[in-house]
């Protein structure tokens, strides 16, 4: 009993190669960054760890304290960008010269000073999730405990760190009203309002790096711009409107999960139960529909199948959809994530552990054990039993 993400290998590889040529072709600083945080997009951090190293140079990127230590642990010699702020209690034993933390307060301005080590400094952006703003930045780092730690090298900064949304902002966080006439009026009006929000960061950080007056290494080193959510054609128009930057562009799902022509997802049948009309099944003993089969996979809440995080519906179409499912199961019912013969099934019940139970109605070809449904998951979310590389 399996559930299987299958990977059309080279196409896969291609992809990935493909996206990071990309990123490198929008200007002459600019270099992309992977992303292995969480359950490694389904894959697993080590094995996209792996990849990324032959993919690029440079450092990877993780979620958290506790991921880094286990990729450091397995690959010793690379560096590790913890993109979540830290608590610098937690990352002692992790070594200084290969781990980079995301400081995104006062407060852990201070604790980076008093320990040392490489950090980037956030931004707060119209994403609004963490970071400081550019009066709490500039006091952060004026602070006397942080510029000393500066000024004798033990505290090294990395870049600034800028999360973007993914839709286009309403209203983009710029860090001061004089930044557009100070960038080129023709790239600031064609750029997109989350390019924009980028570049204003990007020209104010430049300008805090010229107070701070660090030697020219330090502040070569920190005029660096880590983005996120951003598409080529909005990270060359950054590029072009900081030249004198070096961009980092951090990837996570369009790099390891866009080409989902790569991607399968299977699910091993291990059981069919004819059930007659009168019976009832499973855990809750419920009734099937009229001439229906039970039919057990693989494939269940330990795996996050039958998991799902709120629906971002904002179109009146998908909130229509989120309503008619809530009503359905509202009622018992419930669509399940698996396909057999093109045919999305029915629930019997709420997944179990590691199976669900599922009905395939009357007229359909009813699968034998052992043959595979195909099964939409949130990779994301999602612990395989296998990667099957094809």
């Amino acid at each position: 009993m399996t559930l299987a993400l299958h990977v059309a290998t080279e196409q896969w590889r291609a992809h990935a190669a493909a996206v990071v040529a990309g990123v490198a072709a929008t200007g002459p600083d600019a270099a992309a960054v992977a992303v292995v945080k969480g359950n490694g997009y389904g894959f697993g951090q080590l094995l996209l760890a792996s990849r990324a190293r032959q993919l690029a140079p440079g450092p990877i990127a993780v979620g958290t304290v506790a991921e880094a230590a286990e990729l450091l642990a397995a690959e010793p010699d690379i560096d590790v960008v913890i993109l979540e702020p830290v608590d610098h209690q937690d990352i002692t034993a992790l070594p200084a010269d290969r781990t980079v933390c995301t400081v995104a307060s006062v407060t852990g301005l201070l604790a980076a000073a008093e320990r040392g080590g490489r950090i980037v400094v956030e931004g707060l952006t119209s994403t609004h999730r963490f970071g400081m703003d550019e009066a709490e930045l500039a006091e952060g780092l004026a602070r006397r405990p942080v510029a000393a730690a500066l000024a004798a090298g033990r505290l090294t900064i990395d870049g600034l760190a800028l999360h973007l949304p993914i839709a286009q902002p309403t209203g983009p966080r710029r860090p001061t009203a004089t930044t557009r006439r100070e960038l080129d009026p023709d790239s600031w009006q064609a750029a997109t309002p989350r390019a924009r929000e980028a570049m204003a960061w990007g020209w104010w950080w430049t300008q805090v790096l010229d107070r701070l007056g660090l030697p020219e290494p330090a502040r070569r080193r920190a005029n660096v711009v880590w983005l996120s959510h951003l598409a080529d054609s909005e990270l060359a128009a950054v590029g072009q409107a900081l030249p004198a930057a070096a961009l980092r562009a951090r990837l996570g799902t369009r790099l390891w999960l866009q080409d989902k022509e790569s991607l399968r997802v299977s699910a091993t049948v291990a059981a069919v139960h004819p059930v007659d009309s009168v019976e009832t099944v499973g855990y809750r003993q419920r009734p099937g529909p009229r001439g229906a089969t039970l039919v057990v996979v693989s494939g269940g809440t330990r795996h996050g199948v039958g998991l799902a995080a709120p629906a971002a519906a904002r179109s009146w179409r998908q909130r229509a959809t989120a309503a008619g499912s809530g009503a359905l199961q509202a009622t018992g019912r419930a669509m399940s994530p698996f396909r057999w013969q093109g045919r999305r099934l029915w629930y019997a019940e709420p997944p179990h552990l590691s199976v669900s139970l599922l009905w395939v109605p009357r007229g359909v070809v009813v699968p034998a054990v052992g043959d595979e449904l195909d099964c939409t998951v949130r990779f994301t979310t999602t612990t395989f039993d296998a990667v099957v590389w094809e």
